[in-house]
């Protein structure tokens, strides 16, 4: 979904859970007319009139976690996606809501079962398509193919496994532009930067069993992003420095800005009195350094106080006042509690009136 009308979206999280509950319930009835004591994963289903059912087809909730985690993805990589202008929100929530769902062991089917693994699986394919999400420092010792890779960049001419023995191995790879490599990793960090501030989890002293360890986690990124970045006074930095910081500082300084406000204060003040001068500003670097520069203008006060564009106020921050220090209150009509409810209680709608922010 792409709605950004809350309702809309916390409507649609529990249908999706059943379709994934309902999925599982099939490969278990699959799995379980295997012949007893077999554990043969190669051996073929009997099921009902159909016979020869190859194995894979009791893998069906695996290939729809998969199939999710790596839609999201390829809409973060689409061309057009503009996360700095907050398309990924709608998007970015639906998922977190859905994994917190599932994370809590309900299936959807109406049973308990074992916690689902689709935050593993999102978590996975976002670190293949983008190693700047770890973050991980970029492999500079054994030539430019390895360095590019470790980069993230794509290999558009890159060789299947059927034509590996052609003639056209020789060929040299390949890979995309700087600019549209910047496109796509401003894309994912943005949409991941969204996952962690749209966390309905309001438990701040642990990040266990939280899509991408949410606001600790986003804290924790943020940190160890810096840390990994060349000591002054080193200059210029890595290239990919100030677009990375646009796209995460976008979707979770106002969140950081809440949460952790003595934390996020020292690290505002280390990337304007430190990092801003040490940016690349040659003809590909500067378009992202004026931006940061732009983004920064704001203060830490701006962070504080202003929404993200694009965001939606009832499950951003997990819908807290902006402006104040986190954690507040706890309330039992937050959006965490509807969350919880929607488990038990789909035909109740939650009423999120009492969380409605302006920006």
């Amino acid at each position: 979904t792409l709605s950004k009308d809350v309702d809309k979206i916390l409507e649609i999280v529990p249908l999706i859970r059943e379709a994934i509950g309902e999925q599982r319930s099939i490969d278990t009835m699959l799995k379980s007319s295997l012949p007893e004591g077999s554990k043969d994963s190669t051996s073929f289903y009997t099921f009902g009139d159909y016979d020869d059912i190859p194995p894979e087809a009791s893998l069906g909730h695996t290939y729809m976690l998969d199939l999710l985690a790596s839609n999201v993805i390829v809409r973060a990589e689409a061309e057009g996606f503009n996360a700095t202008r907050g398309d990924g929100f709608a998007l970015a929530s639906t998922v977190v809501l859905l994994c917190n769902l599932l994370e809590a062991g309900d299936s959807g089917d109406g049973q308990t079962k074992k916690k689902s693994r689709l935050g593993l699986y999102i978590t996975a394919h976002l670190y293949i398509a983008s190693p700047m999400s770890i973050p991980s420092p970029p492999n500079t010792n054994e030539g430019e193919e390895a360095f590019l890779a470790s980069l993230g960049m794509k290999q558009i001419n890159k060789k299947t496994k059927a034509s590996a023995s052609s003639a056209e191995t020789n060929e040299p790879p390949e890979y995309e532009t700087f600019p549209q490599y910047l496109a796509r990793t401003e894309g994912l960090i943005g949409i991941m930067a969204n996952m962690m501030s749209s966390q309905p989890d309001s438990d701040a002293s642990t990040s266990n069993g939280v899509l991408l360890g949410g606001k600790i986690g986003a804290m924790n990124w943020l940190t160890r992003f810096l840390n990994g970045l060349p000591k002054a006074p080193v200059k210029p930095l890595p290239l990919t420095t100030a677009p990375v910081l646009v796209a995460f500082l976008t979707g979770s300084g106002c969140m950081l800005a809440n949460a952790f406000p003595e934390k996020f204060q020292k690290i505002f003040s280390l990337i304007e009195k430190d990092i801003m001068k040490r940016l690349d500003v040659e003809p590909l670097g500067k378009p992202s350094e004026v931006r940061l520069s732009k983004l920064l203008s704001r203060g830490f006060h701006g962070f504080q106080s202003q929404l993200p564009e694009g965001s939606i106020p009832e499950l951003y921050n997990d819908g807290n006042p902006i402006g104040c220090a986190w954690p507040p209150p706890s309330s039992p009509s937050g959006v965490s509690a509807s969350i919880e409810a929607l488990g038990t209680k789909r035909q109740q709608k939650p009423s999120t009136s009492s969380q409605q922010q302006n920006p």
